[in-house]
């Protein structure tokens, strides 16, 4: 959890305190008694309508978080898988393949990762996949042996372009806003319910709703944070690629 994330809890629980203050200051408990049977009863449907909407998208957030992570992982795998059977193909493609995978994990780890977090690419990356791509379509096989590694690499290739497609995408895949809209409103909604209640002890109204209030706050903070699975927190980092750069041989 950020700072910023921190202070919003914070405001939230200075809110959630001063409303329920001037609830007590300006409507007595004697007053508000009178609805808590009925306040009570609504409240019930209203809190179990809340949880299941947002657990859901929590659910989901989850599991797109997961299907980021598995879509790094699968990208770097094609790329190992690319440089290995580069490094049985003759000079000078097989060579030349092998620099610009490495040069494409490097890039992809330095420089790409960091503009993810603002939402944003880099174009060397996809210039070097693009080279990549060329470097493999233009190898002519002359034996049986090359000619498997050449479909290998073929197949390698589209797959490791298809990955970072997937990879890229999921940036974008955030929660829309008319679903924020009914989230945020259903928490407010929820929490205005507990006021209702004819609590005579002021401070344990307060505990009461700010326990509430932070419970929703966190989980619509997860929420938010998961949506951007390469900047939030949790996110997913260039491990797969510093796994592969990790264990590149020396140059032929």
């Amino acid at each position: 959890m950020s700072w910023l994330d921190l202070w919003v809890l914070l405001g939230v629980l200075v809110v959630a305190g001063l409303v329920v203050h001037f609830v007590h200051e300006y409507w007595p408990h004697e007053k508000r008694r009178e609805h808590t049977d009925v306040a009570g009863f609504i409240f019930a449907g209203v809190a179990v309508l809340y949880a299941v909407m947002l657990a859901f998208v929590v659910i989901v957030g989850w599991e797109n978080l997961g299907s980021a992570r598995a879509t790094t992982y699968s990208e770097a795998d094609q790329l190992a898988n690319v440089y290995w059977l580069s490094r049985h193909l003759p000079p000078p493609q097989g060579p030349a393949i092998a620099g610009l995978t490495v040069a494409y994990a490097h890039t992809v780890t330095g420089t790409e990762w960091p503009l993810m977090n603002q939402g944003e690419t880099s174009p060397r990356a996809q210039a070097l996949l693009n080279q990549i791509r060329v470097r493999v379509f233009a190898f002519k096989p002359r034996a049986g042996q090359q000619q498997a590694l050449y479909e290998q690499a073929l197949a390698s290739v589209n797959d490791l372009s298809a990955a970072r497609r997937d990879r890229l995408a999921s940036m974008l895949d955030t929660v829309p806003e008319p679903l924020w809209v009914a989230l945020i409103a259903g928490g407010v909604i929820t929490v205005g319910f507990c006021l209702l209640f004819g609590v005579e002890n002021q401070a344990v109204h307060i505990g009461m709703v700010a326990g509430i209030a932070a419970l929703i706050t966190i989980s619509l903070l997860l929420v938010k944070n998961m949506q951007y699975p390469f900047a939030g927190d949790p996110h997913i980092g260039p491990g797969a690629f510093e796994i592969f750069l990790g264990n590149v041989s020396p140059p032929r």
